[in-house]
């Protein structure tokens, strides 16, 4: 799950941080100030197969001068 959300926040152009990271469960919220944008994932009985449980929303944010997650030069 971590790899796929990296990619889609590169592809995006935008960052997170990290509020909940187990092994089971997985919630983000975008770093730009004012943005409410929030993403939380849970595993399924499979223990491979993640599923978005809620998310707030679409993300409306710009894209940053430089982007954290992005570290290939």
């Amino acid at each position: 799950m971590l790899t796929i959300m990296r990619e889609y926040c590169i592809q995006e152009g935008f960052t997170l941080q990290k509020l909940k990271n187990e092994k089971t469960r997985y919630t983000q919220k975008c770093t730009n100030l004012g943005c409410t944008w929030k993403i939380h994932c849970s595993v399924l009985v499979d223990r491979t197969t993640w599923m978005v449980k809620a998310h707030s929303g679409r993300h409306i944010c710009g894209r940053p001068d430089q982007n954290r997650m992005a570290t290939a030069p």
